[in-house]
């Protein structure tokens, strides 16, 4: 079990910085991001946000977990002002 959540844990720092990067690259540019994670996550995410090739090597090998979150993501796009639900595993 403990090798599962830890596994979990760095899916998302993994995750994180990879929406970071897609953020500032396809969205903001160089403006500022603001990301709320608990304090223990911080060095993982700035980690992977530093270091890409290997974030996207644990991206990949993580496959089986992110099927099973894919699963339960919501998906909203912010248009005119507000947050406008796209996506859910129900629909």
């Amino acid at each position: 079990l403990g090798g599962a959540l830890h596994s979990l844990f760095d899916y998302r720092e993994v995750c994180a910085a990879r929406g970071l990067e897609r953020l500032s690259k396809e969205v903001l540019g160089d403006d500022p991001i603001a990301v709320i994670y608990g304090s223990q996550h911080v060095s993982g995410i700035e980690y992977y946000a530093t270091h890409s090739k290997e974030r996207d090597l644990r991206f990949a090998a993580y496959g089986s977990i992110a099927a099973q979150v894919e699963d339960d993501l919501q998906w909203y796009t912010f248009r005119d002002g507000q947050w406008i639900q796209q996506k859910t595993s129900q629909t």
